[in-house]
């Protein structure tokens, strides 16, 4: 028995309007992102006035600061851990982390916080113009307003800080009562 094959006649003109173009959709494009070590030791720096000790979340590795300015080495994975957990110590902040990759890679988190933060000095604050001085302190981060109470105590305390303008301005905007200590 012969099998009959259907042939089918297709119109080419008729093809044509059926004809899908293929768009390739481009490519996404790989963002190289640096790979760390978890236990590479990044620089941080303490905007905190005073001393500062930390116990690293992953290692549990105490990591110590003597003053503002100062800085230390903090393990990769630390760092990782504080800004999973949204620590105050990197949002706040206590630390600012000083590696120029690692604030490129987490800029969507932290660069608008250290973008504000690079404006600012904090000893300079206090020889500011009132108005100034104010709209500054406003504009702080929680953790710098408490590094901005700690230095007009140790002011006081010291000498260096007596204009009261600076002193009642604080007591009104951080809620400290540091007018107490000159009376």
């Amino acid at each position: 028995m012969a099998s009959k094959k259907n042939a089918t006649i297709v119109d080419e003109e008729l093809m044509e309007d059926f004809v899908e173009e293929v768009i390739e959709a481009p490519k996404p494009k790989k963002v190289n992102k640096p790979k760390h070590d978890p236990s590479e030791l990044i620089s941080c720096r303490s905007v905190r006035f005073g001393e500062l000790r930390l116990i690293g979340p992953k290692t549990r590795m105490p990591y110590s600061w003597a003053n503002e300015g100062d800085y230390r080495d903090v393990e990769y994975q630390d760092l990782v851990s504080w800004k999973a957990l949204h620590s105050p110590y990197l949002y706040e902040p206590m630390i600012i982390i000083e590696d120029e990759d690692i604030r490129e890679e987490w800029h969507a988190d932290l660069g608008k916080l250290y973008d504000e933060l690079e404006e600012v000095d904090l000893k300079a604050m206090f020889k500011m113009p009132m108005r100034q001085f104010v709209s500054q302190l406003k504009k702080l981060p929680d953790g710098m307003k408490t590094t901005v109470q700690n230095m007009a105590y140790a002011g006081i305390k010291d000498g260096s800080l007596y204009d009261l303008r600076i002193i009642k301005a604080i007591d009104e905007h951080l809620g400290t009562e540091l007018m107490m200590m000159i009376q």
